[in-house]
């Protein structure tokens, strides 16, 4: 369902898919993403879930949503210069809300963080819903 002109692509990561309520992204961040300890600051980690979470929910509803819940489980450290690669896939988008899960891996595939976000689904989508019955 994605249109190019509805592609959500953050200047920070590379996108590789964002279809059918899945995305696919990488990045590796700088040292402007550290914490004191030289690893990834979990507040950027949580920006990287929201905008995987948001690109696949974008890829299936076609319009942008609120995020209103946004939970990070932090698993392991995520030292700085690595390319760590972070998919997203839609668990349910009903009539309101919608749930997207999250999972980040690094270079060896290990799972490093993983994330779940809750959305508010816009009146248009709420509308399209109750028309087309298609939640």
């Amino acid at each position: 369902m994605t249109e190019p002109e509805l592609s959500y692509r953050p200047a920070h990561m590379t996108s590789i898919l964002m279809e059918d309520g899945r995305s696919e992204a990488e990045w590796t961040p700088t040292g402007a993403w550290a914490n004191p300890m030289g690893n990834v600051h979990g507040g950027y980690l949580g920006v990287l879930v929201d905008d995987v979470a948001g690109m696949a929910l974008l890829s299936l509803i076609g319009m942008s949503a609120a995020t209103v819940n946004l939970q990070v489980d932090y698993l392991e450290a995520m030292p700085l210069g690595l390319t760590y690669r972070a998919r997203g896939e839609v668990v349910r988008a009903g009539k309101a809300t919608a749930i997207v899960d999250v999972h980040v891996y690094n270079p060896d595939d290990l799972l490093v963080a993983r994330g779940k976000c809750y959305f508010q689904l816009p009146s248009a989508w709420r509308d399209r819903v109750s028309r087309d019955g298609e939640a």
